[in-house]
């Protein structure tokens, strides 16, 4: 299976990338509709990849955060979306929210890991749905 190549590769390397092996297995999980599962690995990969490659990292985030939020995985979410904004990855950024008057940082912030769940996770690509 590739994610046991790359875990080899991983451990070859000094632990290089690491993140990325929960962070893949998070999403096969999710693929597999085993939310607990991929929270579990999410978390995971948050905690490793918070200190390497920054660009890896803020979409990890993004994905933990939406799946998270989907789920109602309210304590892992707040973690996630507390390192968002140290980080300066928060899918909402002050300069650039554009909203009507009704709208709060929390709707807005609702909204865009809506569409980051469907994004990342569309309903076509889960795996029941392969024949």
């Amino acid at each position: 299976m590739a994610l046991d190549l790359f875990r080899e590769h991983v451990a070859k390397n000094g632990g290089l990338g690491e993140y990325h092996l929960p962070a893949m297995a998070g999403r096969i999980a999710m693929l597999d509709r085993d939310p607990v599962s991929a929270r579990d690995y999410f978390k995971q990969a948050v905690e490793l990849a918070q200190y390497q490659e920054p660009h890896s990292v803020e979409r990890i985030l993004r994905e933990a955060a939406a799946i998270f939020q989907r789920h109602c995985y309210a304590v892992p979410l707040k973690d996630v979306t507390d390192l968002q904004w140290l980080m300066g990855v928060h899918p909402i950024q002050l300069r650039k929210a554009a909203w009507d008057d009704d709208d709060t940082w929390e709707s807005v912030t609702e909204q865009k890991r809506v569409f980051d769940y469907i994004r990342y996770f569309p309903p076509q690509a889960f795996f029941d749905r392969a024949e």
